[in-house]
């Protein structure tokens, strides 16, 4: 396939490429960078920070980049990796089961600025906002954990965030997987929603972070992956396509090459919320 302008590869919103299929990631990019293909830049999408910082992923960044390919990540930190809950039943239960701590991945920030060489190039994913029915009547949040990241950005001097809400009954398969693991998700309603951008608006400005909703039904189009944001961080070089990839309601994302993304590859995080293709081990005291 021909491309009229420089081209923005996406790894990957499906599955976290960089924590799992590293070699399959490098092979894509070196393929087209084998083709002649302009590469603008590279959007890295993980929850797993670590994957970033060591071979092979860490010598394959600092080749492209030398080569003039910009490399921009899309972080998702919820707070909620590896945290036990108490479900229905009383029995130990975790949302995020193989994901790295809201504290770890927050250390990492300094070195992830170093990696990229920039810190505009990094986007921290509070994504999805949760509400989450656990044992008896409580529901947990992770809206009181917004502070705490933003601490960390404040002080690493990251200014970008995405959010978006977890919402019920929208794919029967992650309602299958909260119940098999006796908890529930609970939903906002338009109000709520509304409440919650007003609190997450007022702390980020406390911080001077930008906040924007992703594909919120209630609030504006926005865009999570932002070409023309791209190209004024470069600074150089021809400009890539503006297209709007419009795959979803309220996405204003610019069309990007997807590497890794459908099928999907199965990710072995394993967060009860994936709507794409997780590892989920139930078959022990803690459900996964």
């Amino acid at each position: 396939m021909a491309y009229k302008f420089p081209i923005i590869l996406s790894a990957s919103r499906m599955t976290d490429m960089p924590a799992f299929y590293p070699r399959q990631l490098i092979a894509a990019v070196e393929q087209r960078v084998q083709k002649g293909l302009p590469i603008h830049s590279l959007v890295l999408w993980t929850k797993h920070p670590d994957s970033l910082l060591r071979p092979p992923l860490c010598e394959a960044i600092s080749r492209w980049k030398s080569t003039g390919i910009q490399i921009a990540l899309q972080l998702t930190v919820t707070g909620f990796g590896g945290v036990l809950f108490k479900n229905k039943t009383g029995r130990s239960a975790m949302v995020e089961p193989n994901v790295p701590s809201c504290v770890s991945v927050i250390e990492r920030f300094n070195d992830l600025i170093q990696l990229t060489g920039n810190p505009a190039l990094i986007t921290v994913r509070f994504d999805p906002v949760m509400k989450i029915g656990v044992y008896g009547e409580s529901i947990e949040s992770n809206l009181s954990l917004l502070p705490a990241v933003l601490d960390g950005m404040k002080l690493n001097n990251l200014r970008s965030m995405v959010y978006s809400f977890l919402e019920p009954n929208l794919y029967r398969k992650v309602e299958r997987v909260f119940n098999k693991a006796e908890l529930t998700i609970e939903g906002f309603s338009a109000e709520e929603k509304t409440d919650a951008k007003g609190y997450i608006d007022g702390l980020c400005k406390q911080y001077h972070v930008r906040a924007r909703p992703c594909c919120v039904d209630v609030f504006e189009e926005t865009a999570c992956l932002d070409g023309q944001e791209l190209n004024s961080i470069k600074g150089e070089g021809a400009e890539p396509e503006y297209k709007a990839l419009h795959r979803r309601s309220h996405c204003g994302c610019t069309r990007s090459v997807d590497l890794g993304g459908w099928p999907p590859n199965p990710c072995y995080s394993g967060c009860l919320y994936c709507y794409a293709r997780p590892v989920i081990n139930p078959g022990s005291e803690i459900v996964l």
